[in-house]
This record gives C-alpha cells, sequence and structure tokens, in this order.
C-alpha cells in the first residue's frame, strides 16, 4: 500500500467511526452523573443484544448516514455494506457485555442466596440452643 492510500483508508476508518456513531446517537442512553454503573449498563441492555435484528442500511432511514459516506467516495453499496459491518462489531460487543452482566447478576443472586441461607441456618441454630 502507499501511502497515499493508507492515508485514504485512515480517513475512511474515521469517516465510518463518525457515521456509526451518529447511528448510535437515536438509541443513547442519556448521561447520568453517577458513579453506580450497574443501573447505565441496565439501561444500556434493557433488550438482549442477541437478539437484535440487524438494520437494513439500504433503506431511506439510514440514507443521512449512507449519503455522508457516498460524498467521501464510496458507492451506496459500499457505504450500506460499512454501516452494516459496523453495527455487527457493536452488536457483537454489546453480546459480550450482556454476558457479562448476566453472569455478574447471578454471581449477586448467588451471594444473596448464600446469605440468606446463612441466616437461616444462624437462626435455626439459635432456636435449637434455646
Amino acid at each position: 500500500m502507499t501511502v497515499l492510500n493508507i492515508n485514504k483508508l485512515s480517513f475512511y476508518v474515521l469517516l465510518l467511526s463518525v457515521a456509526f456513531t451518529q447511528i448510535l446517537v437515536v438509541g443513547a442512553v442519556p448521561y447520568q452523573d453517577s458513579d453506580d454503573t450497574d443501573d447505565v449498563c441496565d439501561q444500556m441492555f434493557e433488550e438482549n443484544p442477541n437478539e437484535a435484528i440487524r438494520p437494513d442500511f439500504v433503506t431511506i432511514e439510514h440514507q443521512e448516514a449512507r449519503q455522508q459516506l457516498v460524498d467521501e467516495g464510496l458507492s451506496e453499496e459500499q457505504a450500506a455494506h460499512s454501516l452494516t459491518a459496523l453495527w455487527t462489531l457493536k452488536n457483537n460487543t454489546d453480546k459480550v457485555r450482556w454476558a457479562e452482566k448476566q453472569e455478574r447478576l447471578e454471581n449477586l443472586q448467588q451471594g444473596e442466596e448464600e446469605e440468606n441461607e446463612q441466616r437461616q441456618q444462624a437462626l435455626r441454630d439459635e432456636e435449637e440452643a434455646a
């Protein structure tokens, strides 16, 4: 690859990032001034990303995002393909985060169950001692 091609490729990657960011703004989580990241995660993943349906980036709904890429030299088909690839990458990341969140929730539930069992056992022990 020549330097020109590498610079052009870098520019396209940047442009795709900007276009994809605009797509994500539609479903963005509002900023919360909070340290409680679990609440933010709950809002981010109200829907299971494993059940997400990939948008059809050829439709009029996504014309503006495609047009930005077309204006930079991509064909309509390339723009739609690029947006699809970016959506897929984001969805795969969301799936990993979803799985991590589910694991944390299961661990919390298991910890709570163990604590409840310990409390119940302590109460039974006290009753037997009395």
